[in-house]
């Protein structure tokens, strides 16, 4: 996956806490599922910001994570959030999570999150929404 930020649909700063890392002093690995979903809310906010979660909204079917470098608490992160494929009832979220330690901004780690839609009225998945659909294709 190549890097730009401009094309990348939402993004968002992310705030380290001492608590985040492990005995190494990096980022513990579950801290990453964590700036995931902040990412997943940010693009929600910047592309349907029309849900209304007590009635639909999407569930994480499947996530995945590809470590490329480790991330210290000095580090300045950011999570970035863009559309991939797109289903009648799935999106694919692809997402690089950044790393600033004074040398630039560059990817620390890079990842896929697959969203389903979901009715949550009916407890059930369920097709997105043609306005859903709209958003993301642009």
């Amino acid at each position: 996956m190549k890097f730009e930020p401009k094309d990348f649909q939402a993004n968002v700063d992310v705030q380290l806490r001492f608590r985040d890392l492990d005995m190494l002093g990096h980022v513990n690995n579950a801290v990453y599922l964590s700036w995931m979903e902040l990412g997943r809310m940010a693009f929600s906010d910047a592309l349907w910001p029309f849900i209304d979660w007590k009635k639909e909204g999407f569930i994480l079917a499947h996530v995945s994570i590809d470590y490329l470098e480790p991330v210290y608490l000095t580090d300045k992160v950011k999570v970035y959030m863009r559309v991939g494929k797109v289903g009648t009832k799935s999106v694919h979220l692809e997402c690089v999570i950044t790393k600033d330690d004074g040398k630039g901004e560059r990817p620390a780690a890079k990842g896929l999150n697959v969203i389903v839609g979901f009715d949550y009225v009916e407890n059930r998945s369920m097709n997105l929404p043609e306005k859903w659909l709209s958003a993301v294709r642009g």
